[in-house]
């Protein structure tokens, strides 16, 4: 029997889906996904670092902590679900 696979995005209100669809479609969907979330948060930190140290309005301090939280909010979902299926297979 196929595992449950959580997705690695949420909704609005924070739901999460899970498939049991092992090498199918939404699998490879969900594998996809989890590679771009991890390289957006990875090429996300690479950019706000520096402007972050050269910041000249509050404002452009608020949209960097935004889109910083929106992409940590991803990357520790990947986590979660890769944690998830790794506790499985032991």
């Amino acid at each position: 029997m196929t595992r449950p696979r959580r997705l690695p995005w949420l909704e609005g209100d924070r739901r999460t889906y899970v498939i049991s669809d092992k090498g199918g479609v939404l699998d490879r969907i969900a594998d996809e996904a989890e590679v771009r979330l991890l390289d957006n948060a990875d090429s996300l930190l690479r950019i706000t670092g520096p402007m972050l140290d050269e910041l000249r309005t509050q404002d452009e301090g608020k949209f960097a902590c935004e889109r910083l939280r929106e992409s940590f909010t991803d990357a520790v979902s990947v986590a979660e679900a890769r944690g998830e299926r790794l506790r499985e297979r032991s």
